[in-house]
């Protein structure tokens, strides 16, 4: 099937140039592939038809998508065109908060609400142009995270096709759900941190936790302390959200609250975090997943 390309209509299509390219590449110290460098040039920011991929595996095919757009260049600034979806912003933030590698590019984010999300190209001289599925977790990037896709972008893009009706048919069944608010919280393995006692324990900082919510580390550890007393199974801080440069040491704005199997005590859990929420907010007490807790 001959693959197409579309725009969406806040990411239309632009004409992007080398020199736009190179300034990608000087801010984030790499150097593209000659495929993606092409792709770039040619559809920049465009959506495939069709969007769907499958890699091989041990139990068949696995298939992953749909491909919702290719990441673009940030300019060009002197037309007026900045765009807010780019490489450069989407890897600043992989690299700063999920610690990734810098020889791994963001390529593509995909609309999979129970799978990788993202595609990844690395740039490194071992393994230059191979493809990665890869998915945002609340926690640090670990390379066994990512699942080969394609040996090269042009293979990427030679294998889209369309899925079959059942992959289809399940794919619209969760995005449906989700726009209708009745989406699971991402499992436990989404999460990874130190647990939450020991690291108010350990730590010096006068207000290390939500220093806007709790003011004090003595009101946070109360919390912890609380969330365990109602049936908590573990309370860990999320190590993506965690700070070690502050100045009075480790600081932290979330919180992951693993909740309880017994139904009254997974209830009693979810309102004790309800309260302390700074927007209101019912959680799913049906929903064993994690309660993951923000503050600003």
């Amino acid at each position: 099937m001959e693959v197409t390309f579309k725009y969406l209509e806040y990411l239309p299509k632009r004409s992007v140039s080398e020199d736009d390219i190179a300034a990608e590449e000087q801010a984030l110290e790499i150097r593209l592939p000659a495929e993606v460098r092409a792709f770039i040039l040619a559809h920049d920011s465009a959506t495939p038809c069709p969007a769907w991929f499958s890699v091989p595996t041990p139990a068949g095919l696995e298939w992953h998508g749909p491909i919702l757009y290719f990441l673009s260049t940030e300019g060009p600034h002197e037309r007026g065109q900045v765009r807010a979806v780019n490489f450069w912003a989407t890897a600043w933030r992989f690299r700063q908060y999920q610690k990734m590698p810098p020889h791994y590019l963001p390529m593509a984010q995909i609309g999979s609400i129970t799978k990788e999300n993202y595609l990844l190209v690395s740039v490194a001289a071992a393994d230059s142009g191979t493809v990665y599925l890869w998915r945002e977790y609340n926690k640090r990037f670990r390379t066994e995270q990512l699942k080969r896709a394609a040996g090269s972008f042009v293979e990427l893009l030679a294998g889209l096709a369309a899925p079959p009706r059942e992959i289809v048919e399940e794919d619209e069944r969760i995005t449906r759900a989700n726009h209708e608010g009745r989406f699971r919280r991402p499992p436990p393995d989404f999460y990874a941190g130190p647990e939450a006692r020991r690291w108010l324990g350990r730590n010096r900082n006068p207000a290390p936790l939500g220093a806007n919510h709790f003011r004090s580390a003595e009101k946070a550890r109360i919390f912890v302390k609380e969330l365990y007393a109602a049936g908590a199974t573990r309370v860990l801080v999320p190590e993506d959200h965690i700070q070690d440069d502050d100045d009075d040491g480790p600081y932290a704005d979330a919180l992951v609250v693993f909740l309880p199997s017994v139904a009254d005590a997974r209830a009693a859990v979810c309102r004790r975090c309800q309260d302390e929420l700074d927007e209101p907010e019912v959680l799913d007490v049906t929903d064993p997943n994690p309660v993951f807790l923000w503050w600003d």
